[in-house]
């Protein structure tokens, strides 16, 4: 007997409960059916209650409902379909289908019974979720101590992160006895049993199947990471990596298994759908909003701009196909993910909606963990093209387009917040010379180079674009000015190091930087104004002889 999530158990005794009310209505127009075959009103309300039946039925985990409504369904659209009275012989066979629903709601109801007492009798899950204030306990099952201390030392500084350490795979075995982490981080070339193995031992245990494994591989190529994924990883992170990667890797890892408090807009005239359906996405995170009249689709995602809809195929007026069509008209709405619900499977019905513009398609009844993984499919692969969308491509820093929205926000947070930042642009010095004297792939070198320094020397939250050419802006929130300005210049001095070498000379050569800092609550300063008085304090930078960090802040009146 499979066991029932806490919750979902109410919500389904409900369902059932609510099913002898459509029974008996059901009931009712089979009566004036048998009295009058043609009497089109009852048969049309045979045929919704049926076509609703067949869509929730399957998806509260009863099956039998959907199959014997899906029959009554067929029987009495026919009929209406081809303007028919019901002749006894389907009349009859009606009857016995609603007979068979009636004794399938009561096994069903002694089911909820069973299963209440299996699920009050058995051990309480573990319900520790991932609440962003909460320590993560991370694992790292590596046999190489510097890889222990990196990893370590940057979690424990950048994230809340309790990390513990194995070196084998007998020790790591040993505390996944009684410890359960948050993500296991493991090396692919352990010296005893390779990490292939001990991922498939840790998914034989029923207390860390789920847990999210990040391999550790010096493989970058396609197969490898392929076979990693058969063998139980959930992601790979390439060997040498920096703070940036792995804390995206946890960032992302988690993330999966974190509620993400994403909307989705659901336009379906049935109620029993949404109960489901808001269940389950609610427990994985998500805000459901659901719109039974498909005329104030658009009104609807206007106001609530969701990240996926889920629209029902067949509606009373209008049609999903019609619906779809009309969303993709407007340009705010091209890129949404879209998914049909539809209770057809038929080729010709999938292929009509996906060529509406709909994304995929879900046939009713569903199983709702499908349900759940597609919608996060499909909104995980929009966010990874709209990030993609913001980046610059030579250095994969955010542009200026994107830079220049954030910055509008930053602030109207900071107004709403009464909190203060600082704004950094920054740029090379003398950098016409690079390129001149060196060649442009030189300069493009330098220029990712400063991409990836800057990356790893700021934190996670602070956000660093390519404003244009070798110039950079560098958002920073909660720091002084004063601390800002000290950090910068701690960076010009360590980036002033580094040598760099000509593509066309081999000959070695160093940069230097200049930057501005201005701050935010300056006046009423807008994002055009910040940004011009962080340019200025650069041109004074420069002014005063470059290498230099320059602050520049209103002077006080008295």
């Amino acid at each position: 007997m499979k066991r029932i999530p806490k919750g979902l158990d109410d919500l389904t005794t409900q369902y059932l409960q609510e099913i002898q009310t459509t029974l008996r209505e059901l009931r009712s127009h089979l009566a004036i059916l048998e009295l009058d075959p043609s009497e089109s009103g009852s048969l049309h309300a045979v045929r919704v209650e049926a076509h609703r039946l067949k869509g929730s039925g399957g998806s509260y985990g009863f099956p039998t409902i959907s199959t014997l409504a899906a029959q009554m369904e067929e029987i009495s659209g026919t009929a209406l379909i081809n303007n028919l009275p019901l002749s006894d012989e389907k009349l009859q066979r009606i009857e016995l289908l609603l007979t068979d629903l009636e004794q399938e709601i009561v096994s069903s109801q002694l089911y909820q019974i069973q299963a209440r007492k299996q699920t009050q009798n058995s051990e309480k899950p573990d319900s520790r979720g991932f609440d962003s204030t909460e320590e993560l306990q991370i694992l790292i099952v590596d046999s190489d101590p510097q890889i222990h201390v990196l990893t370590q030392r940057i979690l424990t500084k950048h994230r809340n992160c309790k990390v513990s350490g194995c070196t084998n795979d007998n020790e790591t075995l040993t505390f996944l006895a009684s410890n359960r982490p948050d993500a296991i981080l493991l090396d692919v070339s352990l010296p005893e049993m390779k990490g292939h193995a001990l991922t498939r031992l840790i998914r034989q245990n029923p207390l860390t199947q789920e847990t999210p494994i990040i391999f550790l591989s010096t493989e970058s190529e396609l197969i490898d990471i392929v076979e990693a994924i058969r063998n139980g990883a959930d992601d790979v992170l390439i060997k040498p990596f920096d703070k940036k990667m792995l804390l995206d890797k946890i960032d992302n890892i988690v993330a999966e298994a974190r509620p993400q408090h994403l909307r989705v807009a659901m336009v379906d005239d049935d109620p029993d759908l949404h109960k489901i359906i808001d269940f389950e996405l609610s427990r994985t995170g998500y805000h459901v909003h659901v719109l039974q009249d498909p005329a104030k689709t658009l009104e609807m995602l206007s106001e609530i701009m969701p990240d996926l809809l889920l629209l029902d195929f067949d509606m009373p007026n209008l049609n999903g196909v019609e619906v779809c069509r009309a969303i993709r008209t407007d340009a705010r709405f091209r890129a949404l993910p879209i998914v049909f619900l539809s209770s057809r499977s038929d080729e010709e019905t999938t292929v009509a909606g996906l060529r509406a513009g709909a994304d995929d398609y879900i046939t009713k009844p569903f199983r709702p963990q499908e349900l759940v993984a597609r919608i996060q499919a499909r909104v995980q692969r929009n966010d990874l093209l709209s990030e993609q969308a913001h980046r610059d491509g030579l250095t994969q820093l955010y542009h200026n387009q994107y830079f220049r929205k954030y910055l509008h926000d930053t602030i109207e947070r900071s107004k709403r917040y009464n909190e203060s930042f600082c704004l950094v642009m920054l740029d090379f010095d003398n950098f016409k010379s690079v390129n001149d004297r060196h060649g442009h792939l030189t300069g493009d070198r330098v220029i990712q180079e400063l991409a990836k320094f800057l990356r790893l020397r700021v934190r996670h939250s602070d956000l660093v674009a390519r404003y244009g050419g070798d110039e950079f802006a560098i958002i920073l929130g909660r720091i002084s000015p004063q601390d800002c300005h000290e950090l910068f210049g701690l960076l010009k001095d360590e980036f002033k190091n580094q040598k760099f070498y000509s593509y066309l000379s081999g000959q070695a050569f160093e940069v230097t930087l200049s930057a501005g800092i201005t701050r935010f609550p300056d006046g009423d300063s807008g994002s055009a104004d910040l940004i011009r008085k962080a340019d200025q304090g650069l041109y004074q930078a420069k002014l005063a002889g470059k290498d230099r960090v320059h602050l520049n802040l209103p002077v006080p009146h008295d």
